[in-house]
Formats: C-alpha cells, sequence, structure tokens
C-alpha cells in the first residue's frame, strides 16, 4: 500500500485510510492525493477536466486536504485517530457486567461515574453485547425439585415398553380471544426514531375456553366450554362427561409434578403451534368463526407431527434428570 507524506514532516499515512467504499468518497480521496503532490488547486482542476469530469471548486479542494490533515480521513464524523473511550474504561465496563448481567446501563453509569450512552455503546460497539428479554417462569418450591425428578423418573423407565406410548394421554385447557391478546412484554420495535405505533388492548375481549388432548398417534377433538368463565365445577362436568366417571378400583398412575408447563406437549408444542397459526390476518370476527380456525388448526396435526413431539418428550425427561428437576425451558 503507497504512503501518503503529508507537509511539515507529519508521519506518513496509509491513503488506503482516504478510500471508503463510497464511489464520491473515492473520488475526493484522488484530489487530495494530487493536491498533496503538487499543492496547486488549479494543477488539480485540470487533472480532472483531463478525465471529462466536472472539477470542484478550490474551497472544497483545500477543505478536504485539511480534513485529511487533522483527522487522517474523510469520512465525517469519524477519525483513525485514539477512541473516545480509552481502554481502561472499556475493561472497567466490561469487569462490572461480569459480575452482574442484568445491571441496566443506568445503574452502571452511576457506579462508573459515565454517561449512561458511553456504557450503551461501549456494550453495543466495543464489547459486542446484545440486550436480551429473561424468559420468565414459574418459581419452583423446594419440595418440587424431587416430585419432577421422581416423575422423570418414572416416565423413562414406564416409556421402556414401547408399547406404553399408546396409552398415554396429555390433556390441557387454554383461552382464546378474539382480540388476539398481545403480551406487552413481546411488544419491541426497533427503530431509529421513536415509533408511533399503538397497540390497542380490549380490557374484556371476547374469549372462548378451549380443552383439548394428544397421545403419541392422535389429536382428540376439542373441547369448547360454553361458560364465560371456567370454574372447578363446570371443569369437573367436562372431565365426567369427555372421560366417564372414574371407578373404585382406579389407581392413580403417576402423580404430575407441579409448576412443571415445559413437561406437558400441550404446553411445549400444542397451544404455541396452534396460536401462531390462529392469530393471523384475517383475524375471526365472531366466536364461532374463532372456533372454526381453532378445528381447522388442530386438523392439520399430523401423527409424524405428534411422534416428533413424543421424543421431544423422551429428550426432556432426560434433561430433568440432568438438571435434577429444574426449569429446563431456556435450555
Amino acid at each position: 500500500m503507497r504512503e501518503l507524506k503529508l507537509r511539515n514532516d507529519k508521519k506518513p499515512v496509509h491513503c488506503g485510510h482516504l478510500i471508503s467504499k463510497n464511489g464520491e468518497s473515492r473520488a475526493e480521496s484522488i484530489l487530495v492525493l494530487e493536491f498533496n503532490k503538487c499543492h496547486s488547486v488549479i494543477t488539480v482542476q485540470r487533472f480532472r477536466q483531463r478525465y471529462n469530469q466536472e472539477p470542484p471548486n478550490a474551497n472544497n479542494i483545500r477543505r478536504w486536504h485539511r480534513m485529511f490533515e487533522e483527522t487522517g480521513c474523510l469520512c465525517k464524523g469519524k477519525t483513525i485517530g485514539r477512541p473516545r473511550v480509552s481502554a481502561e474504561n472499556v475493561e472497567r465496563i466490561r469487569r462490572t457486567y461480569e459480575r452482574s448481567l442484568q445491571k441496566s446501563t443506568y445503574e452502571s453509569s452511576r457506579e462508573l461515574q459515565m454517561p449512561q450512552k458511553t456504557v450503551w455503546r461501549v456494550l453495543r460497539k466495543r464489547l459486542k453485547m446484545k440486550l436480551y428479554v429473561i424468559q420468565l417462569v414459574q418459581q419452583l418450591k423446594q419440595e418440587d425439585y424431587g416430585k419432577c425428578m421422581n416423575y422423570a423418573t418414572f416416565m423413562k423407565e414406564s416409556m421402556e415398553d414401547e408399547t406404553m406410548a399408546d396409552y398415554l394421554i396429555f390433556s390441557d385447557e387454554s383461552t382464546f380471544h378474539i382480540s388476539g391478546k398481545v403480551n406487552q412484554y413481546n411488544s419491541r420495535i426497533w427503530s431509529t426514531e421513536k415509533p408511533s405505533t399503538l397497540i390497542e388492548h380490549e380490557h374484556d375481549s371476547v374469549k372462548v375456553y378451549v380443552f383439548c388432548a394428544i397421545s403419541s398417534h392422535k389429536l382428540y377433538s376439542p373441547f369448547f366450554f360454553s361458560e364465560r368463565s371456567v370454574t372447578s365445577n363446570v371443569y369437573l362436568d367436562m372431565l365426567e362427561r369427555w372421560i366417564g366417571r372414574s371407578g373404585e378400583a382406579d389407581d392413580v398412575f403417576c402423580s404430575w409434578p407441579p409448576r412443571s408447563p415445559d413437561l406437558t406437549p400441550c404446553d411445549f408444542f400444542l397451544w404455541g403451534y396452534v396460536k401462531d397459526r390462529v392469530y393471523v390476518p384475517r383475524m375471526s370476527k365472531t366466536i364461532e368463526e374463532l372456533k372454526v380456525c381453532i378445528c381447522n388448526v388442530l386438523a392439520s396435526v399430523t401423527e409424524q407431527m405428534l411422534q416428533n413431539v413424543w421424543r421431544e418428550m423422551d429428550y426432556r425427561l432426560d434433561v430433568v434428570r440432568v438438571t435434577k428437576g429444574s426449569h429446563i425451558e431456556h435450555l
């Protein structure tokens, strides 16, 4: 790479610093190089005329040359000199976030006596860190870990019998709003300016409660509750009609571990799959339309998909045992 020597015995600077990806900046760079050789605006203008291009005026040529002498480049607002934040301060910011990743930039600003924008800029530009939304899960009680471990161990041993999957049915219920109720924590917009987008929230939107069940080879038709609210009596009545009354000889197959939605296929697969396809334009305008849409999406679940879900459940049981009953949804 050639070097461009400046007047007044200044340190040579690689002319590569002059060149940018922008074609206009390349032309300016050539002019600065020529002006540095001859220090004559007229000569530079003749050089441009030789290539059938309109030459810039003398003031622009001198301004570009002065900018390069002062900053080392022709990029507006950028220099190749010392960074605005010292390496020492970058290291201080890095260490404070090693100690606490959840600390806000405002807290770090007060602690380190630095502007908040400086902390933010260093995290994004120098340390290449990004802001992530932490997933909220139910708090596990001390006794929950053992129950979850016992469940995972029992299920793994039971599923060694390949026919066991044919007898397992998982059921759950979910609420579907006509308005498609939005979780405000997922309503994020990245923009170069403050967005004017608003999301209207209906306080008590029309909704329907849906009960559904799946096995490794079949999805059972959904049950729609007609009541506006599902009480324990309403739910029990539905179970007795859907499953039938339990007999005196019935035994409990296995106690379900509390606060463990990441272990039931309805939670980690079914409801997310259905809502992702129900809440797309055009949105349902009536309860009946919403019910039809839900049934159509449920009908699209294939046996192959259910078998994949069962393999995922088997994997999750292994992870539960490795983590000794802890949350696994984030893994």
